[in-house]
């Protein structure tokens, strides 16, 4: 790929960068000049002008990881591209042209990486839809799988959870993840009520004459076990009409993704889903980039 006549001047240093500098081979020199005008390209697409070369930011880089995936585009070709991200960005900020690094929270695609799966919003509300509440059992299901999907428990954290973690009172779950690490995570009116019809009214049934802290509980009075819960939503999924290869941590990318499809931002999610590190919840920027795109027109204040 040769650079034309009218290529960006920032560009045409870049490429003297590699060559002089550097002292890159031709092929390697020529690999980073198409990597980095395939960067450009998608930057006009987005804004109708290249000024954004020199500033672009976190979200729009996260933006062409996700359009690179949806090409099918290998996990090595995407680090490749992203590797010439870091360089030229690198040359910005050493000629000065930028302060900042919008990279260096990114994590680099791994091969057999997946796009984690997903409910809509209308299926998510068919599988709420599906325990009848006429039953106590089918009034515990329905809660578990409120919860699930208002909070983003891990299941594990579903089937531990005690007593002293429903802070009702204040609008928050306790939850205690991995680690041991604790977090506050808020729960809405809605949820407050089915909590509370859950435990004054179902909880007390279930419970028998067993003592346990634990909130859900199974017909024997017990607490549930992973697979026991798993059981359970492979029959509501049957009666949802949806796929059993829905898993447990379905829901938990579900409350996820929703929640990023509608404006949240991805540190606060990256805090309710107990994620360490932030490049973990960074996967969920590529569920939805047109939907992102939407949301930052309306929040940014863009040139």
């Amino acid at each position: 790929m040769l650079m034309s006549q009218n290529e960006h001047p920032v560009i045409v240093d870049f490429i003297n960068y590699l060559k002089t500098e550097r002292g890159l081979a031709p092929l390697t020199v020529e690999s980073y000049l198409r990597d980095i005008k395939q960067f450009q390209e998608f930057l006009i697409n987005e804004y109708q002008s290249s000024q954004h070369l020199t500033s672009f930011e976190i979200i729009d880089i996260q933006l062409f990881l996700g359009e690179l995936s949806k090409r099918n585009l290998t996990a090595s070709t995407r680090q490749r591209k992203l590797s010439s991200l870091r360089l030229f960005t690198k040359f910005l900020i050493h000629e000065q042209l930028r302060q900042d690094n919008p990279l260096v929270t990114i994590a680099s695609p791994k091969e057999g990486d997946k796009l984690p799966k997903f409910l809509s919003i209308n299926e998510m509300q068919r599988l709420l839809e599906a325990p009848k509440l006429n039953t106590l059992y089918g009034v515990r299901d329905r809660v578990m799988l409120e919860v699930m999907y208002a909070t983003g428990l891990r299941v594990s954290e579903l089937c531990q959870l005690s007593l002293d973690q429903t802070q009702l009172d204040f609008g928050f779950i306790r939850v205690i993840g991995k680690g041991k690490k604790e977090r506050l995570i808020p729960i809405s009116e809605r949820l407050n009520v089915f909590l509370d019809q859950y435990l004054n009214q179902i909880r007390p049934q279930l419970l028998k004459d067993k003592e346990t802290n634990l909130v859900f509980l199974t017909q024997r009075g017990s607490g549930f076990t992973r697979q026991g819960f798993w059981k359970n939503l492979k029959k509501y999924l049957i009666v949802a009409g949806l796929s059993e290869d829905i898993s447990p941590h379905t829901l938990r990318h579900s409350f996820a993704s929703h929640l990023l499809q509608n404006g949240a931002n991805l540190r606060v999610i990256q805090d309710l889903l107990g994620h360490e590190n932030i490049s973990t919840t960074e996967v969920y920027t590529h569920l939805n980039t047109s939907h992102l795109r939407h949301i930052y027109n309306q929040s940014h204040p863009r040139e």
